[in-house]
């Protein structure tokens, strides 16, 4: 999606005339289907797209467009599988027989201008590829950017000990797994709930199982920096070289040592 772009209830249509016989909802469908299932780039535009499925207006049109293009113009982009161990992002974090997969979580607070709901944002390497990712609206409103951050890292380490479970019924013998957020306060309301009690009471009791899994050792939270955060482009419209740089990592054709 265009850089800054925020799509509202106020660009839907006021006629059903207004976009003729475009076929929007049969168009966003097939994106869906491509973000769903190869092409994790797409994903958070075709989220935005999504949600205007009943009175799309011309700026939707615009958008949807824009995508369709952008996946025209990319044929050959794919998630691109390695079978030998990978590092990513300089070393950040490389790849072992004991510890296969690693995950990025990130949150947009209040981006949607409506509502002022947050979309979080989680992206699950294996090998240094993708294999699960998510673009999504958090269903509860954020009071900050630190509660936007920690559900999406709660929502996240489900995601990561559902992947570590799989994985050990195949065979694997798994380390610590690491879970890379951006956002110091909910990486240390994660790290140490005792201190952020009070700060913590009015967050649902769903989103505390990051700190079960934790002091488990199932996963760390550990810090990335938010020009590395391989979510980043899961939450927001990114400018074309950031987008283009975290893309190519997290699809498994860049190591990001470049």
């Amino acid at each position: 999606m265009e850089t800054g772009c925020h799509l509202s209830i106020s660009d839907e249509a006021k006629d059903e005339r207004e976009i003729g016989d475009f076929p929007y909802t049969s168009l966003v469908a097939s994106l869906l289907y491509i973000s769903i299932a190869v092409r994790p780039d797409i994903a958070f535009a075709v989220k935005e797209l999504c949600r205007f499925m009943i009175r799309p207006g011309i700026a939707m049109v615009k958008a949807a467009k824009r995508v369709l293009r952008y996946v025209i113009n990319t044929p050959k982009l794919g998630l691109m599988y390695h079978a030998h161990h990978r590092s990513i992002l300089s070393g950040l974090w490389i790849c072992t027989d004991d510890n296969p997969i690693v995950s990025f979580s990130d949150a947009d607070f209040a981006g949607q201008i409506d509502d002022r709901r947050s979309t979080s944002g989680m992206m699950l390497l294996f090998n240094g590829t993708a294999i699960s990712w998510w673009s999504r609206t958090i269903k509860t409103v954020a009071c900050s950017t630190q509660d936007a951050e920690y559900m999406a890292l709660s929502d996240t380490a489900r995601e990561t000990m559902f992947c570590r479970n799989l994985l050990g019924l195949l065979g694997f013998q798994l380390n610590t797994t690491p879970v890379y957020g951006d956002n110091n306060g909910s990486l240390a309301l994660a790290a140490n709930p005792g201190g952020e009690h009070q700060r913590s009471k009015h967050i649902d009791v769903r989103y505390h199982y990051v700190r079960q899994v934790q002091e488990l050792k199932e996963v760390a939270t550990l810090k990335v920096g938010t020009d590395w955060q391989l979510a980043d482009f899961l939450t927001k419209a990114l400018a074309f070289i950031q987008h283009q740089f975290l893309v190519l990592i997290a699809m498994g054709m860049n190591s990001g040592d470049e």
